[in-house]
This record gives C-alpha cells, sequence and structure tokens, in this order.
C-alpha cells in the first residue's frame, strides 16, 4: 500500500520550536532508539525505479483518470473459477487512490485505474502487495525480469528438469531461497566464462511461500532457459560436479507444506538436427501447468493465499 508523508502548512514555526527544545536538551539523543515501538505509520522507502517493465501499461484518461494494465497475469483465482469480480475486491484496497480494479482471465490482463498517476515506487508496491496476497499477479521483479534478452551465442544450450529420488550429496552447500528476493548463483558452463541461475519469486504460492521462475543466464546476463512450474513453496539450491560437458548439475529439493521432492536440473549442448527442429530454448512454464519433468503443484498451494 503506498505510504504519503504530511507536512504541517506552518513549518517556521514548527522549526523554531524544534530548536527551542534543542537548546532546552543539549544531550538529547541525535539518533532514535531503535527498541522504541513506533506509534506512528510506517513510511515505505522509495524505490528507485527507472521505467515501467514492458508488462505494464499507464495510460492518461483525464486529469482525474489513469489507468494501468498488467499483462501475463497468473490463473490463480481461474484455477479455481472464482468470479472475477471477487478477485477485484480482495485486491483494491492494497492500491492507492483505486477507482476500479477488473481481472480478465481469458486474456490474462488486470487493469485498474486511480485518480492521480502513482509515482513508479508507489505503483511498485502496489503490485507487490497483491502478489503477496494471491496467486493472480506478478511480483514487480518478476515483471521487470521478464524484459531480459534471450541470449544468441549461448542458443545452443538446453535444459532439463528430472524428478529424482536421490538424495543430494552430503558434501554440497545448499541455499534455502528467500520468499521475497531475486536469488542468484554463479554457474559454469564448461568454459572461463560464468553465466548464472536466477530465481525470482512470481506470486504468492501460500500465506508463507512463494512461487519461482528459474532462469539460466549466459556471462552478459541474458537469458539461455526458463521455467516456472518446478520451484515453489519452500526451495532449496545446490550445486554439484559438473557433467560431461562441464556443466554444473543444479540440486532442487521442494518441501511444500512436509511434502518433499527433489529435482536434477542439468544442461547439454543441442545437436544439429534439435536446432533444426527449432529445440533453441524451452519456453517458460506457467505455475499452473506442468514443467519438463516437473509435476503439477498441489491444489492447495494455488490461488489467493489469504
Amino acid at each position: 500500500m503506498g505510504a504519503h508523508l504530511t507536512f504541517d502548512k506552518n513549518m517556521k514555526s514548527l522549526t523554531i520550536i524544534g530548536m527551542l527544545l534543542f537548546a532546552v536538551l543539549p544531550t538529547a539523543p541525535a539518533e532514535d532508539d531503535p527498541f522504541a515501538e513506533s506509534d506512528g505509520e510506517v513510511v515505505r522507502p522509495i524505490r528507485t525505479i527507472l521505467k515501467l517493465p514492458s508488462a505494464v501499461t499507464h495510460k492518461v484518461i483525464d486529469a482525474t483518470r489513469h489507468r494501468y494494465t498488467i499483462s501475463d497475469i497468473y490463473m490463480g483465482s481461474a484455477s479455481k473459477e472464482e468470479d472475477p469480480k471477487e478477485a477485484s475486491s480482495t485486491y483494491s484496497f492494497l492500491i492507492p487512490d483505486v477507482l476500479d480494479l477488473d481481472f480478465d482471465f481469458k486474456t490474462k490482463k488486470a487493469t485498474f485505474s486511480t485518480s492521480r498517476k502513482l509515482s513508479l515506487s508507489e505503483l511498485a508496491y502496489a503490485i507487490d502487495d497483491m502478489a503477496e496476497l494471491g496467486g493472480d499477479i506478478p511480483f514487480w521483479v518478476e515483471l521487470e525480469t521478464r524484459d531480459l534478452e534471450n541470449t544468441k551465442e549461448f542458443a545452443r544450450i538446453r535444459y532439463t528438469v528430472t524428478p529424482t529420488e536421490q538424495e543430494p550429496p552430503s558434501e554440497l552447500a545448499g541455499f534455502w531461497v528467500p520468499k521475497d528476493k531475486m536469488f542468484q548463483i554463479p554457474l559454469s558452463f564448461g568454459g572461463p566464462d560464468l553465466g548464472s541461475l536466477l530465481i525470482v519469486p512470481t506470486t504468492a504460492s501460500c500465506m508463507c511461500h512463494s512461487r519461482f521462475s528459474l532462469r539460466i543466464l549466459d556471462p552478459e546476463g541474458k537469458v539461455i532457459w526458463k521455467e516456472e512450474g518446478t520451484a515453489y513453496a519452500g526451495v532449496k539450491i545446490a550445486l554439484s560436479n559438473a557433467n560431461e560437458f562441464g556443466m554444473h548439475k543444479i540440486w532442487l529439493t521442494r518441501d511444500d507444506h512436509g511434502v518433499s521432492k527433489r529435482f536434477l536440473i542439468s544442461g547439454h549442448f543441442l545437436q544439429k538436427q534439435e536446432i533444426e527442429q527449432g529445440g533453441t530454448g524451452q519456453p517458460a512454464t506457467r505455475p499452473e501447468s506442468k514443467s519438463e519433468g516437473g509435476d503439477k503443484p498441489q491444489p492447495e498451494s494455488e490461488g489467493r493465499s489469504r
């Protein structure tokens, strides 16, 4: 929810009073007590955002109406055959000065209007609040990440996700993926240049967990491969020894409310016939669809979390 700072009109008198208090109390601490409880509204820091992601558009209707559209939303509510109006009423209070909010799950778009133009920081907070509340709206960082370019130089590399019953080797260092932050791990492609595994929260999985997109990036940060159907709930990542192509194998452990499953993500170079058949990359899978080698998320993980 957007936060607003309000100032007293008589700032000069407040300044004079403040100076007098400072003169009377010269030993007053210069910093706030970090252990003191705040009795006022918590003001969110302004986020430095340079531009809108391409999936978000802003249109000025008139002086008192601004329209925002978020494309390629998820199908959390639609998968439960809920009324889009119910989804609108669930989220609208999170948008500053909102006039209306509509969901169209057929076109995968959410559109809302406000009585004024929102700052990019306010807009990002509102979108993140909606993403955290339910399973319909993408997090802001996911919307930004979708604008990454696809690679050309490393387009011959393909990754696959395979379920496994094996335990990860004990010597591997595993990392739990944060619920609401982007997580990046350096990755080898068998040469001197390092790429990375980028894990981004996409939307809520439940009250305590998120869903995540997996992207393999080349050394310039361009996308080699992406997938969205496997990583959700509690996700732990570890890298094992490189395979015969000099690429790391990625162990992914998913703990979905006590149900644990493990996956191996491994890469290889496409053969000439695969390239001719158009196999130069894997399209992203949606959270509600089956991933390559993965499985469909359980019903209790779908939809809005509250």
